[in-house]
């Protein structure tokens, strides 16, 4: 049976560099100085089953360009999904490691609906990149090579399942190029369930040393899938 499901794109602005500032790690600064602070919005799509209480159904009249089949009157139903806008990771100094350490805050996914979702990652790749100032580097989410001029980092995401143990069920590599193909799946999301989604990485360059620059940032655009679970009738 063929899943319902809509996608999502958020904007990443990544930066690289060793910071002297710690309160610039925040992804989102706010008044309480929360590290896990999160700016995010709630998504709708409505496909799937009926819901008799929407008084807002969706038109589709007109409507050319759609994955899969348009649903009939009576198979419509409600997704919404709250879920962050933008995302960012540092480098923070560090006196035990040249290279800095690398820190991401947690962002958090939540399922506002009563339909039980699987949350996929189907797209990574560069956005635009246009207002970027000439006093940073270009970051690149590629495997590393030393001296060749470039200031790339082995960028991932993980999966939280348990935001309180902090427990990842995923570890997604972002240098791969083949997502679109073959989305990685996250984790599902039960009824109003929160999870969440973090960067990680154990291998970069400094901007510094590859291209004379005090720090390296670029936009990259992610893809994220949310689609309703089709529970197993037996038919």
């Amino acid at each position: 049976m063929r899943k319902n499901k809509i996608k999502f794109f958020i904007l990443l602005t990544l930066a690289l560099y060793i910071s002297k500032y710690p309160l610039d790690i925040f992804a989102n600064p706010s008044n309480d100085n929360s590290l896990n602070h999160n700016q995010s919005t709630i998504l709708d799509g409505e496909i799937g089953e009926w819901d008799p209480t929407l008084s807002d159904n969706p038109n589709f009249d007109g409507v050319t360009e759609i994955e899969g089949s348009i649903p009939n009157e009576n198979e419509y139903y409600t997704i919404s999904v709250t879920v962050p806008v933008n995302m960012e990771f540092y480098v923070l100094p560090s006196s035990s490691s040249a290279l800095g350490n690398f820190y991401s805050p947690t962002y958090n996914i939540k399922n506002n609906g009563s339909k039980t979702l699987i949350t996929q990652i189907s797209c990574f790749g560069e956005g635009d990149n246009s207002e970027i100032g000439e006093e940073h580097a270009p970051l690149y989410v590629e495997k590393v090579v030393a001296k060749d001029g470039k200031t790339q980092i082995e960028l991932r995401l993980n999966a939280i399942d348990n935001l309180k143990q902090n427990t990842i069920v995923k570890d997604v590599d972002l240098t791969n190029k083949n997502l679109e193909n073959k989305p990685e799946t996250l984790y599902e999301l039960h009824a109003n369930e929160v999870k969440g989604i973090k960067f990680a990485a154990s291998k970069w360059d400094l901007p510094q040393i590859e291209t004379d620059k005090e720090s390296a940032m670029s936009n990259f655009r992610a893809s994220f899938i949310f689609a309703i679970k089709q529970q197993n009738t037996g038919q």
